[in-house]
């Protein structure tokens, strides 16, 4: 992610993706992360941080530390900065 701009930010690109006809996507708010990771749903993930949709104040968000055994923490990083995004759909 390069900037925080409405164009740039990671819950606008999952919103505004189109994949496989679906358009319903959306970036998870972090408990909703944690859950997806902890309960090996989101399979297929690396390593590493996830942008979540749960904000810390106005410059920062929460992001989500992953291994392949799970969760290792939750830590708000300045939203300027690059993580990985996860986009998800909801359970029909």
């Amino acid at each position: 992610m390069a900037s925080a701009s409405p164009q740039n930010n990671a819950a606008a690109y999952c919103y505004h993706m189109s994949l496989n006809g679906k358009t319903d996507w959306y970036l998870p708010a972090r408990e909703e992360m944690r859950v997806l990771a902890n309960n090996h749903i989101a399979n297929g993930l690396t390593s590493g941080d996830y942008w979540t949709s749960s904000e810390s104040g106005g410059l920062h968000a929460w992001t989500v530390g992953l291994t392949a055994g799970g969760v290792v923490a939750t830590n708000t990083q300045l939203k300027l900065t690059g993580w990985r995004i996860q986009c998800v759909r909801r359970a029909n």
